[in-house]
This record gives C-alpha cells, structure tokens and sequence, in this order.
C-alpha cells in the first residue's frame, strides 16, 4: 500500500513537470545573422554594424512571455564600410570605445502581439548611459536539420534617439539642417540554434 502510495505520488510530480513548457536555449548563428543601425547621412541612409557580438536567449513559442535576450557588442567593432567615419564613430565624440568597450541589451519583458509577433521591452546600455527600449519582434518560424538541430529566425526592428544615450556630436550644414538625425534605427535577421 505504501509502495503504491509513493508511486502515485511519483507519478503525479513527473506529470507536473512534463506538463511545464522547458525554456530552449539558443545561440546566434553569426554566419546567418546581422546586427544592423541605419541613420541617414545628408541625403541618403547609412547602415552599419557590428562585427563583434556576442548574443542569446532563451525561447518558448507556448509561454514567449516568459522568455529573454541579452546581447553585448564590442563598440570598437563597429563597420559602416568607411574607415575615416567609423574613425569617428570610436571617438569620444560617439562611441568613446576605450572609455566604454561595449554596448549591451538586457530583454526585461517579452509582450505577445499575436500572428507570431512579440513586443520586447529591455535597458540597452551605451557609454554607460542605460535606458529602456522598445524593440519589434517578429518569430519567422523554426527548423530541424539533418543533425536533428534546432533552427530558429527572428526579425527585429527598434529606434533610439542617440542623444539619449550621450551620442550629441552634430555639424550644421549651411543650409541649416544638421549633418545627423537623433534618430537611429535598429535592424536585426537573426537566426539562431538550439544549444
């Protein structure tokens, strides 16, 4: 009768836990991903990004509320193609590199919007500066490979005022207008595989 007793007992914990969606643990495929700012440069959009990153987060599609991202770049990796403007942006006047050698993204809240798009709150930090973001989701779906691997993507899309963050350096051009906007746009495919 006892034996009995602590089997039903058994069996009941293992059904809880069985019944409990596990938190999948992903890494960002590099090869597959890039992590992206566009800002516009006179009259036409600048992109860059960042060669040196280094990202994850834990997923599940049943309670994506209960999911989060962090993400760290090295700011000295930043690449707008352009050697002399990159220059500038390492420079005290922007990313201050040797003061502050990384910018970072905690997620804080993860919020379904439905049709597979979630709404991701969280504190990025840059030169030390920490404010909250708003941050677009939006889950492309997964597959398994050959291997038996998990692979996931995800579009990601943001704006920040850069002054926010102490990036207030500007030239006004003769026309009046100013050679950089605050505002700056987030833009990230990324894909990422189940550890």
């Amino acid at each position: 009768m006892i034996v009995k007793f602590k089997s039903l007992i058994l069996s009941a914990v293992l059904a809880v836990f069985i019944s409990i969606p596990a938190f999948a643990d992903f890494t960002i495929d590099k090869s597959h991903t890039s992590v992206n700012f566009l800002t516009k440069h006179f009259m036409t959009r600048v992109r860059g990004h960042f060669d040196v990153y280094t990202a994850e987060f834990k997923f599940d599609e049943n309670s994506p509320e209960k999911s989060m991202a962090k993400f760290v770049a090295k700011a000295a990796s930043v690449n707008s193609e352009n050697p002399d403007r990159d220059k500038m942006l390492r420079s005290d006047n922007f990313f201050d590199v040797d003061k502050f050698p990384e910018i970072s993204f905690q997620s804080t809240r993860v919020i379904p919007l439905g049709d597979k798009k979630y709404r991701l709150e969280g504190e990025l930090t840059i030169k030390g500066i920490r404010k909250p973001v708003l941050l677009e989701v939006e889950y492309l779906g997964s597959i398994i490979d050959q291997s038996k691997v998990t692979h996931m993507g995800f579009e990601i899309h943001g704006k920040v005022n850069r002054k926010d963050f102490g990036l207030v350096w500007n030239k006004i051009l003769d026309n009046g207008g100013v050679m950089i906007p605050d505002e700056v746009e987030i833009d990230i495919q990324a894909e990422a595989t189940q550890k």
